[in-house]
């Protein structure tokens, strides 16, 4: 089984312009979460939500069974920052057409409590191994 937010996990932790934008020393850790929205009044820095929307879906058959997997990954980019997010959003889009030929599906931005929001969904499919 391949568990598509880990895959993503893994491409956006290892990226070095993701570990400059979203490294937090306050708490030794990167800002990529699961599932887990910052605080706005806590909000420092960048983060990157992951939330599945179809993970690990079967399809394709062939010979009465599957062979690929289908993912629909729902991503957040937070910042107080204009630039930084679109910088950060684009180039999570680029890492996923890289790494898994996953397109974006579509985009919605959002300004509120002086924070930028970038929230977009990711659609790709894997073999299944």
């Amino acid at each position: 089984m391949v568990d598509g937010l880990w895959l993503i996990y893994d491409v956006l932790s290892q990226d070095e312009t993701i570990r400059e934008y979203c490294y937090s020393e306050r708490d030794d850790d990167l800002k990529i979460k699961f599932y887990e929205y910052p605080e706005t009044a806590d909000m420092r820095g960048n983060w990157v939500v992951l939330e599945p929307i179809l993970n690990e879906y079967p399809s394709s058959y062939a010979d009465s069974t599957w062979v690929t997997y289908d993912y629909l990954i729902h991503i957040e980019v937070w910042s107080r920052s204009k630039s930084e997010n679109e910088l950060l959003a684009n180039h999570i889009r680029d890492l996923l057409w890289e790494a898994y030929r996953f397109k974006q599906a579509d985009d919605h931005e959002e300004f509120d409590l002086g924070i930028y929001r970038d929230a977009r969904r990711y659609k790709g499919k894997l073999h299944r191994i």
